[in-house]
């Protein structure tokens, strides 16, 4: 049988979690949820609030959206577009 070194294998679980926590920080919420993700029955649960959750990104679009909307009513010219 082959032995793995523990340090091996720290480093792997690392490399693989680090893209899941980086998502989760985009999401907006804090990087401890991926040890949700380890719980039998309650991770569903959690791909689904990843999936429902409004993303900052989103936020910040409807925001700048709305600006360039007041902006344009109130007569004045914009140099951007948001589509």
């Amino acid at each position: 049988m082959i032995q793995i070194n523990s340090s091996y294998l720290l480093a792997a679980c690392a490399l693989v979690l680090l893209p899941f926590i980086l998502i989760v920080k985009r999401v907006g919420l804090s990087g401890w949820w991926i040890l949700l993700l380890f719980v039998p029955g309650i991770n569903i649960f959690v791909y689904a609030i990843f999936a429902i959750v409004k993303w900052l990104i989103e936020e910040e679009l409807e925001r700048m959206r709305l600006a360039q909307r007041v902006i344009q009513e109130s007569g004045a010219s914009v140099d951007w577009e948001l589509n």
